[in-house]
């Protein structure tokens, strides 16, 4: 990523309002282009946190949920272009939030990728079967999902 600004504007008195963009600093006068939103839903606390930092740092605005109830209003809310989704989560299943988003949401367009230590052929299958676009293996490879992600 080349040098630049990045920096999250928040409007006042609206929850959930933040919009990232980032600045080409080859051409100052050039308009700041919006960060693509993802949202990372894991009940692993210190993973969530730790893709997301990682996601940040390669120029994505992100929010993180940590279980399924919490996942849903977060992503309808922010509009997220991809949502890296754990399968075993606590209250509502990650496969449950996919089914949910993609009833709700059936043209959005947004990129759904289970994440999951499972990696039997059946839960592959019902994975894509819910409306996942793609299945990453715990641990992820970083690389794999770099290059399944939007850019701006």
């Amino acid at each position: 990523m080349g040098m630049g600004v990045a920096a999250d504007v928040q409007s006042p008195g609206a929850a959930l309002s933040t919009t990232a963009f980032t600045m080409d600093a080859s051409n100052p006068t050039s308009p700041p282009h919006e960060r693509v939103r993802v949202v990372v839903v894991d009940d692993d606390r210190d993973g969530a946190a730790t893709m997301a930092a990682l996601l940040e740092c390669e120029g994505y605005a992100v929010r993180t949920a940590h279980d399924g109830l919490h996942a849903l209003p977060t992503i309808q809310e922010w509009h997220p272009r991809c949502v890296l989704l754990d399968i075993d989560l606590p209250g509502l299943d990650g496969f449950d939030v996919a089914r949910r988003l993609r009833r709700s949401q059936p043209d959005h367009g947004m990129l759904l990728i289970a994440t999951s230590g499972w990696t039997r052929p059946e839960d592959r299958e019902t994975a894509e079967v819910c409306g996942f676009d793609h299945f990453l293996p715990k641990p992820i490879d970083v690389e794999a999902l770099l290059s399944l992600l939007p850019r701006a």
